[in-house]
């Protein structure tokens, strides 16, 4: 992408029902400085390209199994370096150990990710790893999005419950 970027928008786990809600997010999406799909669905991203006006991140999940995309993705923003990823090949569903670790050998300040469906944000090892929820299959959660900013030098994260 070759700029900075400091407003994402973050989606994850669409599992092809993103036509339910990404109608009504086209107004934000656009007004960010770009879009990060997770995985899990990045075909609901399809029928939406000539709509999203931003550059739009894909990670691979493990349910897009004919997707070209990198499981993993390193993005600079002016409050330190971030990882994309979906998480499963970091195992993210038997704890974040092996998630924080990759992050910080990677020399990251950040880590989004998805696959369990659930929202978290915890801090290991210095790093800020954020559960981005699924936007169309929540499990004990709103069907939500994350917002992510750079603010006064710091990345910060805002969960948007649709």
């Amino acid at each position: 992408f070759g700029l900075i970027m400091d407003n994402f928008v973050i989606i994850s786990d669409t599992h092809g029902l993103g036509y339910e809600v990404l109608d009504g997010l086209l107004p934000i999406i656009n007004s960010a400085d770009a879009l990060v799909h997770l995985g899990d669905g990045l075909r609901d991203l399809a029928a939406y390209r000539s709509l999203i006006t931003v550059p739009i991140i894909r990670v691979r999940g493990n349910c897009d199994v004919a997707s070209p995309d990198d499981e993993d993705v390193f993005f600079e923003t002016s409050a330190g370096k971030v990882l994309f990823t979906h998480g499963h090949t970091h195992k993210v569903s038997g704890g974040l150990l092996d998630l924080a670790l990759f992050a910080e050998e990677s020399g990251c300040r950040y880590a989004f990710y998805g696959h369990t469906h659930t929202y978290s944000e915890e801090t290991y090892h210095g790093i800020t790893l954020v559960n981005v929820p699924s936007l169309t299959r929540p499990r004990g959660f709103y069907r939500a999005y994350c917002c992510a900013f750079v603010e006064s030098g710091k990345l910060l994260t805002k969960i948007v419950a649709i």
